[in-house]
C-alpha cells in the first residue's frame, strides 16, 4: 500500500537546481566537526507563504498529506458506478485505501478549481465509504475483503491507514453536504484508534507506554512508519474540525510514542518501512515519503525534532551525482557505472575485474560538507574492501578525504528485492565541499572482482530541507494548537 510522491521527485530536482547558486572554488574545503546546534531550524507557520487561493471559499482545506494530481488517475480502472479497483495480479478489488486516496485528490481538485466533475467523483467516492462502513459496538471499521498474503491479511482486515483516510474523506463530505452521517462515521472511526488490535481495532500497545496505529494488524507489531502517520493527520483533522478531546488525546499519544521511536526507523543510511522486516525504503518513493510526513509533523507539532529528522533523511536522498566514469567495466555496455547513479539502489549493477579501479562521480556543482559514502554491493564478498576517497572541484588538485583498509563501517546493512541481494556498507569521511568525488577501489573482501548497484554521497542539506519545507506550506493546514 501507499503510493509513489511523484510530487516530491520535482521537488527534490528543484532543489538540486537551486544549488546552482553555489560558487565553485578551485581546492575542496575540509571543514570542522559540526557542532550540536549546526542548521537552522525555520519557525512553523499558521499560513502558507504561497498559499493556493481556493475557487470554493469556505470549504475545509484538503488533506495536508496530498500531493498527487487528478490526471494520476486518468488510467485507473473503474466499476461500473466510477468507482476506483485496485488490480492485484489478475485480480480486481476494492480497496479501502485506494478508494480514500482518489476521493481526497478529487475533493483537493474541486476546492482549487471548482471542478464540477471533480466534486462528483469525489461524492460518489465518500458515498462508497459510507456505505462500506462498518458499525462495532461504539467505533467501525472499512475493511477489506480480499486477502494479502505477504502481512498475512486474510479478510475482512481492517488498516489504520483506510481509518485516518476514511475519517478526512468523511469531514470533508460533510462539510460539502452537511449530512450530519457523515460526522458520524467519522466520530465511530476515530473510535477505533482507541480499540487494541486484538478487541478489532487498529492501536498496538508496549509495555513502556508507547502505542502504535497499525497499517497491518495482521502481523503483531508490524508497525509501518508511513501509515502510522497518514492515520495521525486523520486524527488530527478530526479534532481541528470538532475539539473532540478523544481524537486530540489519541494524536498527541501517537505523536509522543513516534517522539520516543523514530530513531529506530534510522539505519544511518535510510529509513525503514517497518518494524517486522525492517524493509529498506528508497528514495523518491516510501523514503521521500517519510522525510514528507517529518516535515508536516514538524508544521502540525512545532517540535524540532521531526525537522531534524527531515534534514537527516534528505541527507541520505539520492539524485545529486549526476556522472560517474570508471577506468575499468565487465561489461559497459549493459553494467556500467551509469547504474551507480540511477537511483535504483537494490538491483542493476556496475563491476569491474581489473583492480584497482577507479570511479569518478561528478556532481556538477559542488556538494557542502560531504561526510559519508555508502556502497550498495551485489554481495558482502563483491563490495570495497581496501579503498580511498578524494574530492575535488576541478579534477587536477585532489584532497583525500577517506582511507579504508578492512575497517569496521559505521553503519552495515542488507537488502533482498526478489532474487536480487544488496549489501550496504556506509563509512564517515573527513568533511569537505567539493564537485568530484574519486573512489579508488583496491581490492575487495573476496577474490577480484567488485559489484556495486549504487554509491550514494552524504551531504549537508539544510538550506535544501528549507526550501523544501517552504514548497510544501501550501498543501499543510493551518496550524493549531
Amino acid at each position: 500500500m501507499g503510493k509513489r510522491i511523484a510530487t516530491i521527485v520535482v521537488v527534490l530536482s528543484l532543489l538540486v537546481l537551486s544549488m546552482a547558486l553555489l560558487i565553485p572554488r578551485e581546492e575542496p574545503v575540509l571543514l570542522p566537526e559540526p557542532t550540536l546546534c549546526e542548521g537552522k531550524i525555520p519557525t512553523p507557520k499558521t499560513t502558507p507563504s504561497e498559499a493556493v487561493d481556493p475557487a470554493t471559499p469556505g470549504l475545509k482545506r484538503p488533506y495536508p498529506l496530498i500531493v498527487d494530481k487528478i490526471s494520476r488517475y486518468d488510467d485507473s480502472e473503474l466499476d461500473e458506478q466510477g468507482i476506483i479497483l485496485a488490480r492485484y495480479g489478475e485480480e480486481l478489488h476494492y480497496n479501502p485505501t485506494t478508494i480514500g486516496f482518489y476521493a481526497l485528490t478529487h475533493y483537493r481538485d474541486y476546492y482549487q478549481t471548482g471542478s464540477e466533475e471533480s466534486l462528483e467523483k469525489f461524492l460518489s467516492h465518500a458515498e462508497w465509504l459510507r456505505e462500506n462502513f462498518e458499525p462495532r459496538e461504539d467505533f467501525g471499521v472499512w475493511n477489506y475483503h480480499f486477502p494479502f498474503p505477504e502481512w498475512r491479511a486474510v479478510p475482512p482486515w481492517i488498516s489504520a491507514l483506510s481509518q485516518g483516510l476514511g475519517i478526512s474523506v468523511m469531514l470533508q463530505a460533510w462539510d460539502v453536504t452537511g449530512e450530519e452521517e457523515y460526522r458520524e462515521i467519522a466520530r465511530r472511526a476515530v473510535n477505533s484508534f482507541a480499540v487494541l488490535v486484538e478487541n478489532g481495532g487498529v492501536k498496538s500497545a508496549r509495555p513502556d507506554g508507547t502505542v502504535w496505529y497499525e497499517e497491518y494488524p495482521s502481523i503483531e507489531n508490524s508497525h509501518v512508519l508511513n501509515g502510522f502517520i497518514f492515520a495521525l493527520a486523520g486524527l488530527r483533522d478530526y479534532y481541528l474540525a470538532t475539539n473532540d478531546p478523544q481524537a486530540k488525546e489519541l494524536f498527541e499519544s501517537g505523536v509522543d510514542s513516534l517522539r520516543r521511536r523514530i530513531t529506530e526507523y534510522d539505519v544511518g543510511y535510510t529509513s525503514l518501512y517497518d518494524k517486522y522486516y525492517r524493509s529498506n525504503t528508497v528514495a523518491g518513493g516510501y523514503h521521500t515519503l517519510h522525510i514528507r510526513q517529518m516535515l508536516w509533523l514538524f508544521h502540525a507539532t512545532g517540535d524540532e525534532l521531526f525537522f531534524t529528522h527531515a534534514r537527516e533523511w534528505l541527507n541520505y536522498d539520492t539524485g545529486f551525482i549526476q556522472r560517474v566514469t570508471a577506468d575499468s567495466s565487465i561489461d559497459p555496455d549493459n553494467h556500467g557505472p551509469t547504474n551507480l547513479y540511477d537511483g535504483t539502489k537494490y538491483y542493476g549493477l556496475w563491476s569491474s575485474n581489473r583492480l584497482p579501479v577507479t570511479l569518478i562521480l561528478d556532481a556538477k556543482e559542488p556538494l557542502s560538507d560531504i561526510d559519508a559514502v555508502v556502497f550498495f554491493g551485489t554481495s558482502r564478498e563483491t563490495s570495497p574492501r581496501s579503498f580511498t576517497v578524494s574530492v575535488s572541484n576541478d579534477r587536477r588538485n585532489w584532497t583525500e578525504i577517506l582511507d579504508v583498509d578492512g575497517a569496521t563501517p559505521e553503519a552495515v546493512g542488507s537488502n533482498q528485492t526478489g532474487s536480487h541481494f544488496t549489501a550496504i556498507r556506509k563509512y564517515g569521511t573527513n568533511r569537505a565541499n567539493a564537485r568530484y568525488i574519486r573512489i579508488t577501489v583496491n581490492s575487495v573482501h573476496v577474490g577480484n572482482v567488485v559489484g556495486l548497484r549504487e554509491i550514494d554521497v552524504h551531504f549537508d542539506q539544510s538550506d535544501n530541507i528549507n526550501e523544501m519545507y517552504e514548497m510544501m506550506l501550501e498543501s499543510f493546514e493551518p496550524v493549531r494548537r
